[in-house]
């Protein structure tokens, strides 16, 4: 992923907030997540599509209607470093 990738990708609205939700609740079907993140359901599921294709949560599909999501180590390296970045600019 180059650096353009990187910033279109992290700075696409509702981006972290899915990984957050993800990394504290853990595995949630498409419904949960759609119902916890205050934007429309084109957004959830766009942004849902990308984190998985660029490995950050995995997509379970138990059927046509659970289809579960969870974030990976990757997805959670990625937090974490932006985390890091922003306790450098609270400095």
């Amino acid at each position: 992923m180059g650096h353009e990738e990187l910033r279109e990708l992290i700075g696409k609205q509702r981006t972290l907030e899915i990984l957050e939700l993800l990394e504290s609740d853990g595995t949630l079907n498409y419904t949960d997540v759609e119902r916890q993140i205050p934007t429309s359901s084109d957004v959830v599921a766009d942004r849902l599509a990308t984190l998985v294709e660029y490995g950050l949560l995995t997509r379970d599909e138990r059927s046509a209607k659970d289809i579960r999501y969870s974030i990976t180590e990757k997805g959670k390296a990625i937090l974490e470093q932006i985390r890091t970045l922003e306790s450098i600019l609270d400095e």
